[in-house]
Formats: C-alpha cells, sequence, structure tokens
C-alpha cells in the first residue's frame, strides 16, 4: 500500500507539473483575449473611443468607420460584470478617452423567467467556465475569490489548433479589434438561429441576477462620470425574427432599467435600435446578429451619432 502511494504521488506531481507547463506555455500563444487586453494597455494614451461588449459589439461595430483612435474591445460571451472590471482597470488610466460604448442586450433580462424556445435552431452551450478562465488568465479579471480558472480544465476554446495557427487566426480580429462575419458563412435558416428565449413575466424576477447586472452598469456609469468619459448604450438591431419572440414586457423593462440609471447619471445616452427599419434582412448574419453590410450600416449610423455630440 505504501508504495502504490507514492507512485500515485509521485504520478500526481508529474501531471501538475505538466499541466502547469502547458498553462505558461499557453500564455506565450497568442489570443483574442490577449490581444485586445494588450492593445489597450499600450494605446491607452492614445485611444479616444472605447467599445465594450459582447459579440453584438464585436461583430457590429467597425472601429475605423467611428473615428481615429477607436478600438473595439468587445468579446463574444462577455458578461457585464468583466466590463465593468475593465473600466476600472483602464478608464482613469485613458487621459484621452471621450466616449465608452456599451450595448444593453435583451438576452440579459431573463432573470432566471427564460425557457427554451421551441423555434430556435442554435444549441446554446455553456461557455461560463471558458469565459471565466479566459478572463482570468488573459484579461488580469477577478471577480470572485478564486485567483486562476485553468484553460486546460476550463476552456472549450481552440487552444491546440492555436499553436499551429498564423498570427492573425491566432487573435481571430482585425487589428482594431472588428470580427467580420462573412456572408459567405451565412447559414440555410439562418433567420431561426440565435433567437431569444421565452420569457415568463408571471414569473418573479431573480433579485439577486437584476442587482448583478445594475450593478455592472452602474459602475460604468460612475467611472464615466468622474472621469467625464461619454457613455453611449446601444441596443442593436434585431431580425424580425428574433422581434417577434421578444416580450413587450421585458422590453418596457429593459428601457426602465436604464432609465433608473440614468435618474443618477442623466448624461448617459441610450439609442434603442431594436426595430429600426433601415435593416433589411441582408443585413443579418442570423437573427441576432449583422451581417457585413449590417455592420457597416450601423457603423455608420453611430458614427453620426458620436461626432454630432461631441
Amino acid at each position: 500500500m505504501k508504495r502504490f502511494l507514492i507512485h500515485l504521488s509521485i504520478f500526481t506531481i508529474v501531471c501538475g507539473t505538466a499541466l502547469l507547463l502547458f498553462e505558461l506555455y499557453l500564455l506565450k500563444v497568442p489570443n483574442r483575449y490577449s490581444y485586445k487586453y494588450n492593445y489597450i494597455d499600450e494605446h491607452k494614451n492614445e485611444i479616444e473611443i472605447l467599445l465594450l461588449g459582447n459579440c453584438l459589439i464585436e461583430d457590429g461595430l467597425i472601429p475605423q468607420a467611428l473615428g481615429p483612435h477607436t478600438f473595439n474591445a468587445a468579446i463574444s460571451g462577455r458578461e457585464k460584470i468583466y466590463d465593468a472590471e475593465l473600466a476600472k482597470q483602464f478608464v482613469a488610466k485613458m487621459p484621452n478617452l471621450k466616449t465608452l460604448v456599451l450595448s444593453v442586450e435583451y438576452r440579459d433580462f431573463a432573470f432566471g423567467r427564460g425557457k427554451v424556445n421551441p423555434r430556435d435552431h442554435k444549441k446554446h452551450g455553456g461557455l461560463k467556465s471558458t469565459i471565466k478562465c479566459m478572463h482570468y488568465k488573459y484579461m488580469n479579471i477577478h471577480v470572485d475569490p478564486f485567483w486562476y480558472w485553468s484553460e486546460f480544465l476550463n476552456s472549450e476554446l481552440n487552444y491546440k489548433e492555436r499553436i499551429h495557427m498564423t498570427y492573425q487566426q491566432q487573435i481571430e480580429t482585425d487589428t482594431l479589434g472588428f470580427v467580420k462575419l462573412l456572408d459567405s458563412n451565412k447559414i440555410p435558416e439562418w433567420e431561426y438561429w440565435d433567437l431569444p428565449g421565452i420569457y415568463d413575466t408571471s414569473l418573479p424576477i431573480d433579485s439577486d441576477m437584476y442587482k448583478g447586472l445594475y450593478q455592472s452598469y452602474h459602475t460604468i456609469a460612475q467611472i464615466c462620470s468622474e472621469h467625464h468619459v461619454r457613455l453611449m448604450l446601444l441596443t442593436l438591431p434585431v431580425h424580425k425574427t428574433f422581434q417577434e419572440d421578444m416580450n413587450p414586457l421585458v422590453e418596457k423593462e429593459m428601457g426602465d432599467f436604464v432609465s433608473q440609471i440614468q435618474q443618477e447619471y442623466p448624461e448617459v445616452e441610450y439609442y434603442n435600435f431594436f426595430r429600426d427599419e433601415r435593416f433589411v434582412p441582408q443585413d443579418f448574419h442570423d437573427a441576432l446578429h449583422l451581417s457585413e453590410s449590417g455592420s457597416r450600416k450601423f457603423s455608420s449610423i453611430i458614427a453620426k451619432k458620436i461626432a454630432y455630440n461631441e
């Protein structure tokens, strides 16, 4: 028995060492998270417009179209608590930052009342651990007592394939953080892909989830106010199939949510493009995300709003 325990201990130490070395090696392999974090850090004295949020902003706003010194720091799947932490880290260190852009999204307002949409063709997997470990490891964000969240054990991203990719493939974005959704990759029946869940507003809101989301937006609004940075909140356009499954009461809750923030920070701007009729089917990659033409159109609209109020 003693011999077995010795062998088991040696095996555990060897495996643990190998895992640690692999985790350290991955730190040297570029990825979207490290690229965006390092870009902000290296250009914090130059950036004038910073885009935060998840894939809707990452795929929907083209930095080059918004004005000089714009960077798209949004990342697919990011929760607002991570945006708040990034704002804490960087806004005070960005002397030329004029505008911070962040999305307000229908899906964030489920608050425990959501059910699977039978019309939705997309299978929604759990990438929460992936998003967490990548933000912890590469963006210096920690929102709970854990100081580290192993990429090897938790990430479902392509860390094995990344080792053999070109630099551009590894970072998965253009140099200013924009991810183009190619029209050539548009799938059949795209209009039934990425539909919203069915929200039952007869159920009570999970108060902890609501408070957590509100605190994230409030933190960002407070930081922007303290450092005289313009905060623009955007709800991006969605295809009519997405609109059909939206609950009008949840839409009202979204407006009330933003109004509550504006009561304390009246300078916060909010623009709702949910049902903007300027966006036609070819402007959507799926029911939720903008296509190449859609992102160009939306970027042009937002560029005018930024320039008009500067």
